[in-house]
């Protein structure tokens, strides 16, 4: 009988101490960390501080049981304080730097609206009152919008979507008026609340999944709205009205059989046609702050350039055409207006004449490099997010 129990206890103290751990640890739940966590820097989020001619990857550093990111959504970075930053990130929720990226956390939201593994597409914080941050987010199988009112530290929920598997994939407030945002949703709806989000009214209704709300930099009146399907439209009084710009990226029509759950925007959830993303990325499109109405746009990993406002668009000949590669991202210097940055293939290329000549930093990473993100205030500090 002694021999049995003793045996018991020994079985009990293995599964103790091994075996449930290694199970938890197994499913997300990281227990065999110390207390003190651990910096891991796991190739999603690479970083230069001189302009792009070096690259390190960025650390995060995970508490015990804090999720890993598995990849990285957006980065945002604060309007005021200037060093601190945002990353959204797949799986593993809101994740900030306070010393310009070099090293991140996730955030731990105290009012426990914001789940620690929601995916979080996009962070928008307003410029005219910076402690005003809305997020866009994935969770609990539908598409929510979050505000904070104290720079991040508690979160409200303030829209989510009526359907399950429907996202809500991008967000965008204007500089001057931190009470108004608008919500682009996978149900092919965008949102606008005048009231920071106490009502919403539809200021568009598509039929297609809205993946992409851009405002252009220089004139906040002027927004861009793309659908999964690349068609663009266009608003001059800050989404009253909108414009089709009659350009879609493919000109079959969308039948009900084709359509199929797939993940967006190089993750999930919302009703996609099965031919409508290119390779795992989702199109970019990017206003150039000094020149009116030209604009940089990726389709099916070409790179377009429209010089009227987005009417008609034309293939940039660059350094890209027969290289056999795609591109993953573009951004336009924030204080040198004919530098470009792209991100194609498994290299970031920089040119410094509006892209008659190219320089080239090679990432020997195994994966194709999606968005670049320049620093607005600091723009030697530079952002490439490594594709899964």
């Amino acid at each position: 009988m002694i021999y049995k129990t003793i045996i018991i206890l020994v079985v009990g103290f293995i599964a103790l101490v091994i075996v449930i751990p290694l199970i938890l640890s197994a499913v997300g739940i990281d227990i065999l960390s110390g207390t003190r966590g651990s910096a891991q820097s796991g190739g999603l989020l690479f970083r230069s501080k001189d302009g792009g001619e070096h690259w390190e990857p960025a650390t995060f550093v995970r508490e015990r049981r804090d999720p890993t990111p598995s990849y990285i959504y957006d980065v945002v970075a604060h309007p005021v304080a200037t060093t601190t930053l945002f990353a959204g990130t797949k799986g593993a929720g809101l994740w900030k730097s306070e010393d310009a990226g070099m090293t991140w956390r996730q955030i731990k939201d105290t009012a426990g609206v914001m789940n620690p593994r929601s995916d979080i597409y996009r962070v928008a914080i307003s410029k005219s009152k910076p402690d005003v941050m809305y997020v866009a987010a994935f969770q609990e199988n539908r598409g929510r919008v979050f505000k904070s009112t104290d720079g991040g530290a508690s979160f409200r929920q303030i829209y989510f979507v009526g359907r399950d598997k429907y996202g809500v994939f991008d967000i965008a407030t204007p500089p001057a008026d931190p009470d108004t945002i608008m919500a682009a949703t996978g149900e092919g709806r965008l949102l606008v609340s005048n009231d920071g989000g106490e009502r919403w009214h539809f200021s568009k209704v598509l039929r297609d999944p809205l993946a992409r709300l851009v405002l252009h930099p220089g004139y906040s009146n002027e927004g861009y709205l793309m659908t999964s399907r690349g068609q663009v439209l266009k608003t001059y009084d800050g989404g009253i009205s909108w414009t089709d710009l009659g350009i879609l990226r493919q000109s079959a029509a969308i039948r009900e059989g084709n359509l199929r759950v797939i993940e967006h925007p190089y993750s999930r959830l919302a009703w996609f046609p099965s031919r409508s993303v290119y390779g795992g990325a989702r199109d970019m499109l990017v206003p150039d702050p000094y020149q009116p109405g030209v604009m940089y746009r990726t389709n099916k990993g070409n790179l377009l350039k429209s010089a009227d406002g987005g009417a008609t668009w034309a293939r940039f000949s660059t350094f890209i055409d027969g290289l056999g590669v795609r591109v993953g991202g573009i951004a336009v210097h924030p204080r040198n207006q004919n530098t470009l940055m792209v991100t194609a293939g498994q290299a970031v290329y920089t040119s410094r004449d509006l892209g008659i000549n190219w320089s080239i930093v090679p990432f020997d990473k195994g994966s194709e490099l999606r968005e670049v993100y320049i620093h607005p205030d600091t723009p030697n500090v530079m952002f490439v997010v490594v594709g899964r």
